[in-house]
């Protein structure tokens, strides 16, 4: 009875063994659905001038869930993309560094606001808004999350080519910009990659500190979020509504996006800033059904994905996690924060908010 004992222990250990893939860290998106860590400024580049588009998370990588990608570039005497509006996709804007002008035309309404955005500061344009924007310092970084994925089309067939930069250079400081249209171009071939040019928008700059119209209360009051997923809108940094989540140390939840502004598109976009925890706390593992992209912006973040080694993440890097995948992180320097984006609604952010309480700061207490 023993043996057969041991033999059915054996068996069932053996079929539930991970399999151990080795590491996260890839130099570039694969082009299948697998759990991936893309470190900084790694991967190929699609460059135009002095714009340097690089593409983290792609339709491939993703399962056609969405694409992450990040704009590097100086400040520009004019617009850095022409006016053009989605149809199919929601693309969301954060400025990363720099500062950068964001205009979004609300379609339904005819109105058309524009905000200075600065670091930490977000701008979300649902399908048939017309939209720009206009880099401003000389050191500008924007990272766009759209849903679906497949926007990199566009780059790959429009810009210069793709290159790699040895050296990790954010972009080509000795060329000449070419306005952020690439080669001449048809606009109507465009609309193949969901591209419509608007010829008639003409951009406000009727901006009084840092927003048209005057009286939005940029950077002064809190920003909230629309009823509904057809409004253009905006959340300053730290300006929108705030959840204190104290299950494991403490986890401050900002949402940028939930299931009421994503609507059909069916994703949600938070911040996330976590707190290093007691060495008495283990962090729980998570796993969703959904896709889901981690966005380094502060800190140092060890994430381990079974089957894989762990892997720290520092600003900048990303992590690509399809549903299903088992992980756990924790904080390993003070203040980490990351932007989380996850297709579908029952994510990490929507998990964590369940059990979180509206919090007024962007801090958390002083004991645990």
């Amino acid at each position: 009875m023993s043996t057969i004992l041991i033999a059915t222990v054996s068996a069932l250990l053996a079929s539930t063994q991970v399999v151990w893939a080795g590491s996260l860290v890839v130099p570039n998106p694969p082009d299948h659905l697998r759990p991936y860590v893309l470190p900084y400024l790694e991967g190929t580049v699609s460059a135009n001038g002095d714009l340097a588009y690089r593409f983290p998370v792609t339709n491939l990588s993703s399962g056609g869930a969405m694409t992450l990608l990040t704009t590097n570039t100086i400040g520009s005497n004019g617009l850095s993309v022409f006016p053009h509006q989605h149809r199919s996709r929601y693309e969301n804007f954060f400025c990363v560094r720099g500062a950068a002008q964001l205009w979004l035309g609300n379609n339904e309404t005819g109105s058309q606001d524009v905000r200075a955005l600065s670091p930490g500061d977000f701008g979300a344009s649902p399908p048939y808004t017309t939209h720009t924007f206009q880099t401003l310092q000389p050191d500008t970084e924007m990272v766009g999350a759209v849903f679906p994925g497949g926007l990199e089309d566009l780059f790959y067939a429009t810009t210069l080519g793709n290159y790699t930069y040895s050296t990790g250079t954010t972009f080509n400081p000795q060329t000449v910009s070419l306005g952020g249209s690439g080669p001449s171009i048809d606009y109507y071939s465009l609309y193949k990659y969901d591209i419509y040019y608007q010829a008639d928008f003409k951009p406000r700059y009727d901006i009084v500190n840092g927003s048209a119209p005057a009286n939005s209360g940029w950077h002064v009051k809190n920003n909230t979020l629309p009823e509904n997923a057809t409004t253009p809108y905006y959340v300053a940094n730290n300006f929108g509504n705030k959840y204190l989540n104290s299950e494991t140390g403490y986890q401050i939840i900002e949402p940028l996006s939930t299931a009421k502004q994503s609507g059909g598109h069916n994703f949600t976009l938070s911040y996330i800033t976590v707190s290093k925890v007691p060495n008495n706390i283990t962090m729980p593992n998570h796993q969703f059904g959904g896709y889901a992209a981690i966005r380094m912006l502060n800190g140092a973040l060890k994430l381990e994905v079974q089957g894989y080694d762990s892997v720290t993440l520092l600003t900048g890097d990303v992590a690509s996690l399809p549903g299903g995948t088992k992980y756990k992180y924790e904080a390993v320097a003070g203040y980490t924060k990351f932007l989380y984006a996850g297709a579908g609604t029952a994510g990490l952010d929507t998990a964590l908010l369940k059990k979180a309480e509206p919090w007024g700061w962007t801090s958390w207490p002083t004991h645990y």
